[in-house]
């Protein structure tokens, strides 16, 4: 629906101006751009993304964990030494908590939380991130700053290079920032996804947290650019006339359908446990749920195939579009076919996925009891 020309801006709430800028200037190796009253403009040099700084006052709340944001620096060893030099000026900034360095999916890093209520992070990235295929790892700069640029700490925070941000439902989420913001899906996994704008490497992190315990102000948003003020009025009238439509079309988690199929050799048990798994749902509410029995598709929608490999493929492509029509409409597919072969498999995965949600489920029966 729309067509920014970028991801422009992060605003951040503090609770004092005077406390939170040091942290920026003083240990992420940022600069302060503009201050006015009770609201000032910091980036790095190795970045234009610009983070708004708001000050939101004494009463300003605590932000989650997972609505942070990260800088990067270019060697592991400065993680290590970024520990050390916030620990040692811990009551010299305020510092509620610095963790220790952790590491975990080609990252190493650090959080430390600020007097303003936030958490920000300082990290490494490994490059064989980059080389197996993980774009945001690759460097965010084209200069590398020198120590002599941010002298006596150890470490050197090359580029701000993301935010993160929590989602009731990630999938969804990412689906309406493609679909409807018109960023860009740049990677991410079961836990995460990461988005972007295809112009700039710096990235928000996506992370799903159903029942979020510390809401965020309006304060806390982020600022996508459109080329005129047109565009924007043609946002805002599509926006607001759609609403209903985008609910419908981006529903949270619980009103979204989802396939389930399971797999496995004939008389392996399938047909049992998706007969039960049916009632339990049934007994739960809130959905329609369908049964497509790998036996009665057989018998009533492929009555004509045979069991050639062609014919398996077939087969399995039917039911798996059936299931997708129930889940975009919001239903449970509960499918239980042979499926013996992982290309149609992965195939009938991607068709559904794009709709809802798709659990495999392999019954694995020894030979000798199916």
């Amino acid at each position: 629906m729309l067509n920014p020309i970028g991801l422009t801006h992060g605003h951040y709430e503090c609770r004092a101006l005077d406390e939170t800028l040091p942290i920026f200037t003083d240990l992420l190796a940022m600069q302060v751009l503009e201050r006015g009253k009770g609201q000032a403009v910091v980036r790095h040099p190795n970045t234009s993304w610009r983070l708004v700084v708001h000050e939101g006052g004494p009463d300003a709340p605590d932000k989650p964990h997972n609505n942070h944001y990260g800088v990067r620096v270019a060697r592991p060893a400065e993680v290590d030494a970024a520990h050390e030099y916030l620990e040692a000026n811990k009551a010299r900034y305020g510092l509620k908590r610095v963790s220790r360095p952790s590491a975990q999916h080609f990252a190493r890093s650090i959080y430390f939380s600020e007097p303003g209520g936030n958490t920000l992070e300082i990290e490494y990235y490994d490059p064989q991130a980059a080389a197996e295929g993980r774009g945001i790892a690759a460097p965010h700069w084209q200069r590398e700053l020198a120590e002599s640029d941010f002298p006596g700490r150890g470490y050197v925070p090359q580029a701000l290079t993301h935010g993160t941000l929590e989602c009731h439902d990630k999938d969804a989420s990412a689906a309406f920032y493609r679909d409807v913001l018109g960023l860009q899906i740049a990677g991410g996994g079961r836990i995460s996804v990461y988005i972007k704008h295809p112009a700039t490497p710096w990235y928000l992190v996506v992370l799903p947290m159903p029942k979020r315990k510390k809401p965020l102000r309006p304060v806390n948003r982020f600022t996508l650019m459109l080329a005129s003020a047109d565009d924007v009025e043609k946002a805002h009238r599509e926006l607001s006339s759609k609403a209903t439509e985008l609910r419908r079309s981006y529903p949270p988690r619980d009103r979204q359908g989802f396939t389930v199929l399971f797999t496995g050799l004939s008389g392996s048990g399938k047909s049992t446990i998706a007969n039960v798994l049916m009632v339990k749902f049934l007994e739960m509410g809130g959905r329609p749920v369908t049964l497509l029995d790998g036996d009665l598709v057989r018998r009533h929608l492929s009555s004509e195939l045979g069991f050639s490999k062609e014919h398996r493929d077939l087969n399995i492509h039917r039911i798996g579009y059936v299931a997708s029509e129930i889940t975009k409409n919001g239903g449970i597919a509960i499918c239980a076919p042979i499926a013996p072969y992982d290309a149609v498999r992965r195939e009938v995965r991607h068709m559904i996925e794009t709709r809802g949600g798709f659990i495999l489920v392999h019954v694995n029966t020894p030979i000798e009891v199916c």
